[in-house]
């Protein structure tokens, strides 16, 4: 009996360092999540902390070594309506007083009555609104269905826009012959002929012209 006594002491001060572990992360958890300045891969590394810690704490309930705790019967051996300042320091300040309306809460091994038939009533209304495997399977054939003929429509447009660059590569035109007439009509290379290699005055009289409309702005005479 003693050592029993001893393995479930053991075993609950395990669990006691586990769970602490747990509220450590759980509190870290939430001071990023609130501050919101924390970067997501710091916010993820604190869950998969407190993942890790539950998944701890759950393996050592299953384990063979941990007593079969569900078999003892936890019960107050003091219900007293005064400040009880030991329990309110283990507690952290969340329990003062260890009363007859604390202890219900406390103490219980099932949920409360109203919570138990909330979890009842989502768990009906789940089973209502879920589809049979038959009818997943066919939705989950429909969806792929239409995912399939979306994707041959991008690629046929895909296809067809493949084509339009290189028929504009045929309409593209030469930059030389561009360069050309700017330089003919700004500086009139190009345009000269006759004796001494001027131009003749009806030409000038047309370069001048089309170089007075090619400037942004004109500089009206006084």
């Amino acid at each position: 009996m003693q050592a029993d006594s001893k393995a479930v002491d053991a075993a609950l001060h395990s669990m006691k360092n586990r769970v602490g572990d747990i509220k450590s992360s759980v509190s870290s958890l939430m001071v990023k999540l609130e501050s919101q300045k924390h970067p997501w891969p710091s916010v993820c590394d604190s869950f998969t902390s407190m993942s890790g810690h539950v998944e701890t704490l759950l393996k050592q309930l299953r384990s063979d070594k941990t007593p079969p705790l569900h078999n003892l019967v936890l019960f107050p051996l003091e219900i007293s309506n005064e400040h009880d300042k030991q329990l309110t320091q283990i507690t952290e300040h969340r329990v003062p007083v260890f009363h007859h309306e604390i202890v219900p809460d406390y103490l219980r091994t099932k949920l409360d009555l109203q919570l138990e038939e909330q979890q009842q009533q989502v768990h009906k209304e789940a089973q209502e609104t879920s589809k049979s495997p038959e009818e997943t399977e066919q939705a989950v054939m429909q969806l792929n269905d239409i995912v399939t003929n979306v994707v041959d429509m991008l690629t046929v447009a895909r296809e067809e826009l493949g084509e339009y660059p290189k028929q504009k590569h045929l309409w593209r035109t030469d930059n030389t012959d561009t360069l050309t007439m700017l330089s003919a009509i700004n500086h009139g290379t190009g345009a000269a002929s006759g004796a001494g290699g001027k131009a003749p005055s009806s030409m000038k009289a047309e370069l001048n012209a089309a170089t007075v409309g090619s400037q942004p702005y004109t500089v009206p005479r006084t």
